[in-house]
């Protein structure tokens, strides 16, 4: 999955679409979240992502806000899509793109029409789904979603930094439960 994605963003251009570049407060983990470290498909994924992100749209859930999820969350919180429809290559029933967590933040549980696979880039989190127990996941790690099955995050120490594949129903955002 990594080589394949390295290879898919290395061949992305900003030329294919034209979204408008947009940072969100969170970018400023990047630093930090983009240390060296892990396997070369890892660093691969990270040096086609390092040379994309300035051309990139990062975004945020619209059904999320401060004042469901806590004081600072949404500073601390951001996506961007490298392939679906808000992506620098377009998409109908495919979306690619990284999720960028702030350290010390729950991002709790939530579900989506779409199935979702994550691939742990950089940082340590908790993961769980629906009420079963929470598992850490650390780099290289991946985690599946079905649609519509509830799931939560929770950060510690570092920035969370996740390769997301999100594949079906892509018309409707996440929702908290």
């Amino acid at each position: 999955m990594l080589a394949s994605a390295a290879e898919i963003l290395g061949r992305i251009s900003s030329v294919e679409r034209h979204p408008v570049p947009h940072r969100l407060p969170a970018c400023r983990h990047l630093d930090q979240a983009l240390a060296p470290g892990g396997g070369a498909d890892t660093q691969a994924v990270w040096q086609a992502f390092q040379a994309l992100e300035p051309e990139l749209t990062w975004r945020q859930n619209p059904n999320y806000g401060d004042e469901k999820l806590g004081p600072g969350y949404m500073d601390n919180y951001a996506y961007c899509a490298f392939v679906g429809p808000q992506g620098l290559a377009g998409g109908k029933l495919l979306a690619v793109g990284i999720l960028l967590l702030g350290p010390e933040r729950l991002y709790p549980d939530h579900n989506h029409a779409a199935a979702e696979i994550y691939h742990v880039l950089c940082g340590t989190a908790r993961w769980r789904r629906a009420k079963s127990a929470w598992e850490q996941r650390s780099l290289g790690s991946c985690v599946y979603h079905s649609p519509w099955e509830a799931h939560a995050i929770q950060t510690a120490n570092d920035p969370l930094l996740a390769l997301y594949c999100w594949y079906g129903d892509l018309d409707s955002h996440a929702s908290l439960i």
